[in-house]
């Protein structure tokens, strides 16, 4: 029996939406956003925002100046 859920199966794998409405943020607003604001956007604790960014950051999606982090 195949239990894989495609995309049309309305699953979704919550760090990935996570990192995306990140990267939305990012997108949308060109002069950076810290850690506590992105945390307080996505109503997460800041350590799990940390752990997406570094993530994004290690493939050079975002990058990080002072206390902002850019869309790269």
């Amino acid at each position: 029996m195949n239990n894989h859920k495609g995309p049309s199966s309305g699953t979704s794998i919550q760090s990935v939406d996570r990192a995306l409405v990140i990267l939305d943020l990012l997108q949308n607003n060109p002069e950076g956003l810290g850690v506590t604001e992105l945390a307080n956007r996505l109503d997460v604790a800041k350590s799990t925002v940390h752990r997406l960014l570094m993530s994004l950051q290690k493939k050079k999606y975002v990058v990080k100046t002072g206390t902002s982090i850019y869309w790269a």
